[in-house]
């Protein structure tokens, strides 16, 4: 690709509006995708704290056997679900960005 096929390309985008709209779309993905997540572990830290019974140790330390020595805290997520909600929800706001921005032009 020579120089003035690539500076033809940069017009037939209007001068940076579809990357503009690109960088929008992924910043509103992102910001979703924080709000989301922040919900999603408040909700699940406010059921546990509720429904958590406090252990009985005192019964349980004459067998220590059955005590627990690891503890595990948090979750996780899928990387490839993440990924492809990340996509999604990228699409759809450059989708509607661009809605928005041809009924400004109209």
């Amino acid at each position: 690709m020579d120089v003035t096929e690539f500076d033809h390309q940069l017009k037939a985008m209007g001068n940076g509006e579809n990357m503009r709209l690109l960088i929008k779309s992924v910043i509103c993905s992102i910001v979703i995708h924080v709000v989301v997540i922040a919900i999603v572990i408040a909700i699940i830290q406010l059921f546990h704290r509720k429904n958590t019974i406090p252990p009985d140790i005192s019964a349980r330390y004459e067998n220590v056997e059955i005590l627990q020595s690891e503890v595990a805290f948090g979750f996780s997520f899928s990387p490839m679900i993440i990924c492809l909600s990340f996509t999604l929800i990228s699409f759809l706001s450059w989708l509607v960005f661009k809605m928005l921005q041809n009924s400004n032009v109209a």
